[in-house]
C-alpha cells in the first residue's frame, strides 16, 4: 500500500508542475534555475516519455505498443508481488527468467 501511496504522490505533483508551468511560462520559453546547468523550459511533447511514439501512426503502432507496455507494467507487478511475499524464484520462473 505504501508503494501506491508514493507512486499517487509523485503523480500528483507532476500533473501540478505540469498545470503551474503552463500557467505561467511562455511556450517555447525557459526560466533559468541553475545557470547554464538547469532550466525550466516550457514545450510541448506529442509523444510519450522523451518523445516516444510521436511518430506512430494509431492505426499501425499504437495498438502494439499498448499491449507492450501493459505487459510490461505486468511483468513488474507480478515480480513486486512476488517478492514481497518471499517468492522471487516463484515470480522470476513465471516470466521465464533464467531459463536457457
Amino acid at each position: 500500500m505504501h508503494f501506491y501511496s508514493v507512486a499517487l504522490v509523485v503523480i500528483l505533483l507532476d500533473q501540478a508542475s505540469k498545470l503551474l508551468i503552463q500557467a505561467t511560462i511562455p511556450l517555447g520559453h525557459s526560466i533559468s534555475i541553475i545557470p547554464d546547468f538547469f532550466a525550466i523550459v516550457h514545450v510541448l511533447n506529442p509523444g510519450a516519455a522523451f518523445g516516444l511514439l510521436a511518430a506512430v501512426q494509431v492505426d499501425k503502432g499504437l495498438p502494439f505498443w499498448t499491449a507492450e507496455l501493459a505487459g510490461a507494467t505486468e511483468a513488474i507487478d507480478r515480480i513486486y508481488a512476488a517478492r514481497a511475499l518471499g517468492k522471487a524464484a516463484v515470480a522470476d520462473h513465471d516470466l521465464g527468467v533464467g531459463r536457457d
